[in-house]
């Protein structure tokens, strides 16, 4: 029995060292699998290199991933859209210069419409009017400009253009003598509509006679 078992025993030695011989080699490449995977994962980051970097430039450029064409629709779209906002400009800067020539031919129409102014009578001094307008507005000293050209124009006598800190909300025509009512009627109603007197007799110190005041409304 002792015989048999030192004859067993280095035949199992034998096999075991066979074994480990063919043992070694799957286990070193299952661990190179394993690492590899490990490398390779989701995990891993990708590389900062550029696409074909380090491929000789014909290779790279096919490496590169084509560029997209331009869509003919959005190019002619956009074309389109061009020539709409250049049509647009068009008209409304031919609305622009038309509605300036409405409020130059308004105008011409109003001058010619107004009554003319009456005869003065023999001997009498013609009246004097003076202009009132707002101050600090370049509006208010615009529009008394041009009333008084257009009172000028029609044979009125324009003494002066002032600007008041405070002026009517309605446009008026003021008067300082009782002779001098008809005439600031008249003055008012050549102005046009809208147009009222005031009764200012009472106001000290009088301006002469035959001396109408015109006031502006504010703007």
């Amino acid at each position: 029995m002792q015989v048999e078992r030192q004859a067993i025993g280095p035949r199992r030695l034998h096999r075991s060292r066979w074994r480990g011989w063919f043992l070694a080699p799957g286990v070193a490449l299952l661990l190179g699998l394993v690492l590899w995977g490990a490398l390779s994962g989701p995990d891993r980051r990708p590389s900062g290199r550029p696409l074909g970097a380090g491929l000789p430039p014909l290779a790279a450029e096919r490496a590169m991933p084509p560029m997209p064409e331009a869509d003919p629709i959005i190019i002619a779209r956009r074309a389109e859209i061009a020539a709409e906002e250049a049509r647009l400009a068009a008209l409304r800067a031919a609305r622009l210069e038309l509605e300036r020539d409405i409020a130059a031919l308004e105008r011409d129409t109003a001058e010619r419409r107004s009554p003319p102014p009456p005869p003065p009578e023999p001997g009498a001094r013609p009246m004097r009017v003076v202009v009132h307008h707002r101050a600090n507005s370049p509006a208010a000293s615009g529009a008394a400009t041009e009333l008084a050209r257009t009172l000028r124009g029609g044979g009125v006598e324009v003494q002066a253009l002032r600007g008041a800190a405070f002026v009517p909300s309605t446009p008026v025509v003021r008067f300082f003598h009782e002779e001098d009512r008809v005439a600031a009627s008249r003055l008012a109603a050549r102005l046009g509509p809208g147009w009222a007197i005031q009764d200012f007799r009472a106001y000290l110190p009088q301006p002469a006679p035959q001396t109408l005041e015109v006031w502006l409304a504010a703007e």
